[in-house]
């Protein structure tokens, strides 16, 4: 994820900027961050969240279905594109 904010380098000593990525490696981190909201998106839906099957393998389900607010809705995910 230091393609969108500021990291400490490997060394400890300097700033890896975000500037200083080049755009493969950039791109890459983004999609990387986009996959994972997706897939954290998918669950937290209430078909997911319903799903009897899913319960069992997931508790944690449960959980999260008897404390999830009301009416969010989570934006979709939307992927870079490389140009």
């Amino acid at each position: 994820m230091s393609a969108v904010y500021l990291d400490l380098g490997n060394d400890g000593k300097a700033w890896v900027r975000p500037a200083s990525m080049n755009a493969e490696l950039a791109h890459n981190a983004i999609t990387h961050a986009v996959n994972d909201y997706s897939v954290a998106r998918d669950r937290w839906s209430d078909e997911a969240l319903a799903h009897a099957g899913l319960q069992r393998a997931n508790p944690e389900f449960v959980l999260i279905k008897a404390h999830k607010p009301a009416g969010i809705a989570l934006p979709p995910p939307a992927w870079p594109t490389f140009a």
